[in-house]
């Protein structure tokens, strides 16, 4: 509303005043047509956070709006796909929804129903790294499941909505010194997938009746490390020990013969390894203790 002062004034210089309130109406509501044809919605990067659906670029125009004063852009338009829902799972990829569109010019609305059809586009990701897990010593094998492959990972899987299913293409691991390659997949509900490698490290039981076991105490640090290790021994028997340290694909990269005795100490440097993930094995021809170490940049 607003406040008008009015003055009427005659021949002889006489004024009278008034003061009207002017009140300025819109009667005319916005009008909107929505596209018979099937809409086609795509969710971004962020849709996790902001629940936003966009319309495919060339797709447009999906809708028809006008009003008499009022600027509705797009945005607006966009705004009112919150009747969709956020809920990433496989109904909102596998069917078209209808999505009732609401434009407003401030007073008044309008409204009309479309078709869409939701597409994700964006993979989801996973850091692939170095599985430890223990033989089984009732089966001398070592089982990993899904909840291992989240719980050793370096980070967690990550996806715009969401991630289904995380799988590996072996679960069972008999005794084996070298670590394993596994193919591990991570996808989700829009059927994108995501596929790198991880290393499976059979550790072996901690029992001193393991013939396959190394007996002795032995102690890695800083683990990770920059590049400067210590490795400290005890061994019930003095014996002659041999290190080697291999790669994630196997190669060995280090030998290193330790001396013959009881309680030993010794420091290496190996600035010169790339960064990444080892697998130290230390054996004296018959047993072996195995153990993983973190070089970091």
């Amino acid at each position: 509303d607003t406040v008008l002062t009015l003055t009427a004034t005659d021949q002889s210089g006489n004024q009278a005043t008034c003061t009207p309130i002017v009140s300025v109406r819109d009667s005319i509501a916005p009008a909107i047509a929505c596209t018979t044809d099937t809409v086609t919605l795509v969710i971004d990067s962020a849709f996790a956070q902001t629940g936003q659906f966009w319309p495919v670029p060339g797709n447009q125009p999906w809708v028809d709006v006008w009003d008499n004063c009022y600027d509705i852009t797009l945005d607006t338009i966009a705004s009112a796909l919150d009747s969709l829902g956020a809920q990433c799972d496989e109904a909102l990829f596998n069917q078209s929804h209808l999505v009732q569109i609401h434009i407003s010019d401030g007073t008044q609305t309008a409204s009309c129903m479309l078709s869409a059809v939701v597409v994700d586009t964006i993979a989801p990701y996973f850091a692939c790294d170095t599985i430890q897990v223990q033989l089984n010593g009732a089966t001398d094998t070592a089982f990993i499941s899904d909840p291992m492959l989240f719980s050793q990972a370096s980070m967690p899987a990550w996806d715009n909505c969401g991630v289904a299913e995380l799988s590996a293409s072996q679960s069972a691991f008999p005794y084996d010194p070298q670590p394993v390659p596994v193919s591990v997949t991570v996808s989700d509900a829009a059927g994108n997938h995501y596929t790198c490698t991880s290393h499976v490290v059979t550790l072996l039981p901690n029992a001193a009746g393991d013939a396959r076991q190394l007996a002795g105490t032995f102690r890695l640090s800083p683990n990770p490390t920059s590049g400067t290790l210590s490795l400290e021994w005890a061994l019930p028997v003095a014996a002659p020990l041999e290190m080697r340290l291999t790669d994630l694909s196997g190669r060995t990269v280090e030998r290193i013969e330790l001396p013959e005795v009881l309680h030993g100490r010794q420091t290496f440097d190996w600035h010169h390894l790339p960064e990444g993930v080892y697998l130290i094995m230390i054996t004296d021809g018959k047993r072996v203790h195995t153990d993983r170490i973190v070089i970091l940049p």
